[in-house]
């Protein structure tokens, strides 16, 4: 779930084209950011979890456009946290210039 080198940096992509309702976003979230089987597939759940994300964490999230209400609350959620953890930064567009693939994955460095 956390990059254990202080020094690392992580990346996480995710498609807002495959996550168009709430149980397809919690499945690509907890893919996408490796959390734990725990994890409570629920908003609150997201926040604990990245709250405590120990190295900086650049979030993409393509296509935001085709996130329903609750996607649109994951959004804010992210944007919440990263006004909370200075460590965090959230990227959100309407197209796919961010990834080729448009794949949902977690890169570390």
């Amino acid at each position: 779930m956390k990059a254990s080198n202080p020094s690392s940096k992580t990346w996480v992509w995710l498609d807002g084209r495959r996550m168009k309702d709430r149980d397809a976003l919690h499945e690509r979230v907890k893919t996408a950011f490796q959390f734990p089987d725990y994890y409570g597939r629920n908003l609150d759940a997201v926040w604990d979890l990245l709250s405590t994300w120990s190295t900086p964490l650049d979030i993409f999230v393509m296509h935001s456009e085709e996130l329903d209400n609750y996607g649109l609350g994951f959004l804010a959620l992210l944007r919440e946290l990263e006004k909370e953890q200075p460590g965090i930064r959230v990227h959100a567009d309407s197209s796919s210039s961010f990834a080729q693939d448009g794949g949902d994955m977690l890169y570390s460095v």
